[in-house]
């Protein structure tokens, strides 16, 4: 049985707003649902004000300590990312080189204790022993920030100066315009493909910027066996969002979608990848996704939430 938490944060505030993260959970709820036959109580959502730190925490909790040997999790975020300083190192504190966190921005960020670190992240996939499953199209997922195709608006929130002083060193960070979200588009049953994806160009000139970001929000060196993980992009790239149609959408979440639904959600995760990246190349989308997993594992060759 498949279980999933969905999790798409426009409405930020404070000039911080996203268009497209709730389109991106949305649309997928409806797969999961009337593709993939997930009973609505399987599936999880926390969209805009609903997206506090503890509540994706405790979501993530249901996620892994309600699932049996038999389920496979789903783990999607839409939203911003960032960084902050990493805790002073004590005894058992796990203690970054770099000195930085990354993060989840949840609604109700605070810079400190309101915050989801790739901490937090990890300690959830080293509770797993099932097979589980991680999209997150956002800033610090794969080392890079999500951006807007006119205007650009990229996925990660400058933190204020008292945090960034915390650094240590000058940090080039990039501020974000607010854009007001856009109604939610989506449909259900078998007319997804056909209504969603099929002929869909994405509108306006897609912006791309080398602003170098170099940090994981998730460590593919250390994953466990039954994990993989799927990020926007790599080094020296942003992930974008897009007009698509009538609505917007990451790319890399309109792709991913794209090709579950063209498979017929037949196909596993080395060719989801491959072919995610082959249609961002087609559509002039200047990302490439990556696709983490741990070395000798044989996931990445079994059906997606198989």
């Amino acid at each position: 049985m498949i279980k999933a938490l969905l999790v798409g944060i426009n409405k930020y505030g404070h000039g911080h707003d996203l268009q497209g993260c709730v389109n991106d959970v949305t649309i997928m709820r409806d797969i999961l649902i009337h593709r993939y036959k997930v009973p609505a109580s399987n599936v999880r959502m926390l969209v805009d004000h609903r997206a506090t730190a503890t509540a994706i925490k405790e979501r993530l909790n249901w996620l892994v300590t309600t699932a049996t040997d038999k389920d496979t999790l789903l783990f999607w975020y839409s939203g911003h990312g960032s960084q902050i300083p990493n805790q002073p190192y004590t005894a058992g504190n796990d203690y970054e080189p770099d000195r930085l966190d990354e993060i989840l921005c949840p609604v109700d960020l605070d810079w400190w204790r309101r915050v989801v670190r790739d901490d937090d992240i990890n300690k959830v996939l080293y509770q797993v022993r099932h097979r589980m499953v991680l999209i997150l199209d956002c800033c610090h997922s794969g080392s890079a920030a999500r951006s807007l195709s006119s205007p650009v608006t990229p996925r990660y929130i400058e933190p204020p100066p008292d945090v960034i002083s915390r650094f240590g060193s000058q940090v080039d960070m990039t501020r974000v315009s607010g854009i007001a979200p856009p109604k939610v588009t989506t449909t259900s049953g078998d007319d997804l493909l056909a209504a969603l994806f099929d002929n869909v160009e994405p509108g306006g000139n897609i912006i791309s910027e080398d602003k170098y970001i170099r940090h994981h929000l998730v460590k593919p060196n250390t994953l466990p066996p039954n994990v993989v993980v799927i990020t926007g992009c790599k080094d020296k790239q942003y992930s974008a969002d897009a007009f698509f149609g009538n609505r917007y959408q990451g790319a890399l979440s309109f792709m991913i979608q794209k090709a579950l639904l063209q498979a017929d959600c037949n196909i596993t995760y080395r060719d989801l990848h491959e072919t995610v990246v082959a249609l961002l190349k087609r559509y002039q989308f200047s990302q490439d996704p990556q696709l983490n997993y741990a070395d000798g594992s044989d996931i990445v060759d079994q059906i997606f939430l198989s």
